[in-house]
């Protein structure tokens, strides 16, 4: 027996969007945040130590920020244990101070050299946070819902650290994002408040 064409086309687009929802969430699940190496990281080179996975687990560019400063940081060597991103762009203000954003699995934090984990504020705030559909088809708007009215800054970067899109909430609980002008892809969404900030995958599927 065989089917229509466009039931063999809607079956494989639906196996095709389980596939990305299920592949992305294992690698975030198996995604670490690699130690630094603190005083040997410089202002366009940054040294992680790898304490879990290899050096497949890690993307090729990463997004470095510090305050306003903003730059993408590509991989330059893996040993296998040791982990360095170089910048060609602007150099990091303070060498061993900043937040990365890793594609396939979040944001981490250092400070002095040293990872920091969430705290309570930026746990509170992820838990507090739905974002859907995920991923976003054809003709959907982001939708991003909180438990509570709040104001925060909402940045979307694309794979290569790009800020593509920049919006903010004040004292709304939900807002709508049009991603209409962004191309297919894997997007990380940034939520910042004063106190705490938190990085979803997003996945546009047009």
């Amino acid at each position: 027996m065989s089917y229509p064409k466009s039931i063999i086309m809607k079956k494989n687009y639906i196996l095709l969007t389980l596939l990305v929802f299920l592949t992305s969430n294992i690698i975030y699940a198996q995604f670490a945040c690699p130690e630094s190496l603190g005083p040997q990281s410089t202002t366009t080179t940054i040294h992680f130590k790898i304490t879990a996975g290899t050096c497949s687990s890690y993307p090729a560019n990463i997004f470095v920020a510090e305050g306003a400063y903003s730059e993408t940081f590509t991989l330059s060597s893996c040993t296998g244990t040791n982990l360095k991103y170089t910048t060609t762009g602007s150099p990091l203000p303070v060498a061993d101070s900043f937040a990365s954003f890793f594609p396939n699995g979040g944001t981490c934090n250092y400070l002095n050299g040293t990872l920091v984990t969430l705290s309570d504020d930026e746990v509170s705030l992820n838990d507090k946070v739905l974002i859907y559909p995920n991923p976003v088809l054809n003709g959907d708007n982001l939708s991003i819902k909180f438990k509570f009215n709040l104001s925060a800054k909402l940045e979307l970067y694309n794979v290569t650290g790009k800020l593509v899109l920049s919006d903010a909430v004040s004292n709304q609980d939900k807002k709508e994002v049009n991603t209409n002008a962004l191309a297919n892809g894997i997007y990380m969404l940034k939520i910042s408040t004063d106190n705490a900030s938190t990085t979803r995958k997003v996945v546009i599927m047009k």
